[in-house]
């Protein structure tokens, strides 16, 4: 019973932020007003900027491939396939509910278990935030605002450390059967075992997440008359705010309100903000719906491979 009432209540909030996003938007701007730029949008432009977003998912995939084919191998167009239809079920559905997709899609093709596809995902998941940040640092301290290149220099290091810290717990719990000794090794084991192998997946990671800011910040500029540097917190802070366990349908309200708060960082009004954030949500919510149709047509018989 109350986890019915959990699910209907985040259903209802996720109601409600989408309700509450339209009223925003025709309060403060007007939704003709909002799309009415689309018409003027370069097609040329269009498709170079879908083909970075495909790229991301590109990078994504081969990073999925790279951590999990010495192991459990099968073909890069299953890891594709189930990387692109993960995103796509975590852009739509909210409550970050989409993420169940992943450990239940390699359970199902490469019978990983739950606990190491959990614990897969979260390493992946800290990787992605720490990169994230780290790039929005450069990008300030690229443009001029030169305190951040101490962060810029210091935060290469942490990621670096996580990989020697996992042969190290691994060596000190041992054969402990303690039952935090057995969770804390399953949640390290997640991390890839060979120093070389981590260092690939932070540069997929890396690349996937410099293709997603160039393609979401040129996207988001399009409808600003701002410096393409004044987007880049208030991207990051949208692309973070997918991480909350509160969210909108689709991410709608959520994605907006975040993207706003940080844009306001740098001095963008608010309803400029606001324009470009839901024409970007747009923009990833039709990319998302290609992306996702065209992986339902990837094969997915593993014995002819």
């Amino acid at each position: 019973m109350n986890s019915r009432f959990g699910r209907q209540l985040k259903w209802l909030i996720a109601l409600l932020m989408l309700a509450g996003l339209a009223w925003w938007v025709d309060d403060a701007i007007g939704w003709a007003e909002l799309l009415r730029p689309w018409r003027r949008f370069p097609p040329t432009e269009l498709a170079w900027l879908v083909l970075l977003t495909a790229l991301s998912y590109l990078t994504r995939a081969l990073r999925l491939y790279d951590l999990y084919s010495p192991r459990l191998g099968g073909p890069f167009r299953l890891y594709l396939r189930i990387n692109v239809l993960h995103t796509t079920l975590l852009n739509l559905l909210p409550m970050r509910s989409g993420e169940a997709a992943f450990p239940l899609m390699m359970k199902r093709h490469f019978r990983e278990r739950f606990a190491s596809s959990v614990a897969n995902l979260l390493w992946l998941r800290v990787v992605d935030l720490w990169i994230l940040l780290w790039l929005g640092a450069l990008v300030f301290a690229l443009n001029g605002v030169r305190w951040l290149w101490l962060p810029v220099m210091v935060g290469i290091v942490p990621p670096l450390l996580l990989q020697p810290l996992r042969s190290y717990i691994l060596a000190a719990t041992g054969t402990s059967q303690h039952r935090s000794a057995r969770l804390l090794r399953v949640l390290v084991e997640g991390l890839p075992q060979g120093f070389t192998r981590y260092l690939r997946l932070l540069v997929w990671s890396l690349a996937t997440w410099a293709l997603k800011l160039a393609a979401f910040v040129s996207v988001g500029a399009y409808f600003v008359d701002a410096p393409n540097s004044s987007l880049v917190p208030g991207v990051i802070a949208a692309e973070i705010s997918n991480a909350l366990p509160i969210q909108g349908i689709a991410g709608f309200g959520n994605y907006e309100v975040a993207m706003v708060l940080g844009g306001a960082w740098a001095n963008v009004s608010a309803q400029a903000l606001l324009a470009a954030a839901v024409n970007l949500h747009l923009f990833i919510l039709a990319c998302t719906l290609l992306f996702g149709a065209l992986a339902l047509a990837i094969p997915i018989n593993r014995k002819s491979d």
